[in-house]
């Protein structure tokens, strides 16, 4: 090795090479783990949106039956919501009787898309670090082709 830079030969050596082996394997663990919790993520966010689809269903179908039982004809139609009479004279007051008949469908549907939401934000962050973990492990690649190259050259 007489004849070989001295930077070479640093990189070379058995801790610099052990090194280089320790980082790849963190770097590919740190990947795994990523990937496996993006996974389980879009998991949860795929059963999430099937409630999602469920709810709307759900929504229209309590609407239409609410229209359904609208009683009366004309200024004289009402519907009826718990004990209340709801008159429904204009298209405000039919949509708020719709809305109203599918109240707890509505919110429920409206607390599955805020974890949606949060969900969608999640997979961001996540997807933002497993980048930057790829980023890494391409650097680290990169370092142990280049001693694998000086290895063979010196072989």
């Amino acid at each position: 090795m007489g004849n070989i830079n001295k930077d070479f030969i640093e990189v070379l050596s058995n801790e610099e090479l052990k090194a280089t082996q320790l980082q790849l394997d963190t770097a590919v663990s740190e990947l795994i783990e990523i990937g496996t919790q993006r996974e389980s993520v879009y998991g949860d966010k795929a059963v999430l949106s099937i409630r999602a689809r469920e709810l709307q269903t759900e929504i229209q179908l309590a609407e239409s039956d609410a229209i359904m039982n609208v009683q009366g004809s004309g200024k004289d139609a009402y519907g009826i919501i718990g004990n209340r009479k709801i008159f429904l004279t204009n298209d405000t007051a039919r949509d708020a009787y719709r809305r109203e008949a599918s109240r707890k469908e509505r919110e429920e549907l409206a607390q599955v898309e805020g974890q949606l939401d949060k969900i969608n934000t999640e997979l961001f962050k996540i997807t933002d670090s497993f980048n930057a973990k790829a980023e890494a492990l391409r650097g680290i690649q990169a370092k142990a082709r280049l001693q694998a190259a000086l290895l063979e050259s010196l072989a």
